[in-house]
């Protein structure tokens, strides 16, 4: 078996300990609450034709559309939404206020 060059083997450690925690990091930015708002992106065609009927078979209130195609953004407990949606290619994660719709965070009017 042939080895590695020393310099690639330190460049690879050294990247690999600046990953994990940006990795983390990310990870639980986007780990999704139990209860609250859900942003639900779906993987398939299939998915994103009954996404809106299956988020709420599993009780959650739709709130908007979410900032990529095809995604909503609901409330409700992360348990029965991701329950309803089992059978479906979707990811659910977290829905911050800023950045998940075009008038989150924007000033009230009126």
């Amino acid at each position: 078996m042939r080895r590695l060059p020393t310099t690639f083997r330190l460049r690879a450690a050294r990247t690999g300990k600046h990953l994990i925690p940006i990795t983390a990091l990310a990870v639980l930015i986007g780990w999704p609450p139990a209860t609250g708002r859900l942003l639900l992106v779906p993987l398939s065609a299939d998915s994103a034709g009954l996404l809106v009927r299956n988020a709420i078979g599993g009780g959650a209130r739709i709130i908007d559309t979410g900032p990529l195609p095809g995604s909503i953004i609901v409330e409700g407990r992360r348990s029965d939404v991701a329950q309803a949606l089992a059978s479906r290619s979707v990811i659910i994660v977290a829905a911050r206020a800023s950045g998940c719709s075009p008038l989150a965070g924007s000033p009230a009017r009126g």
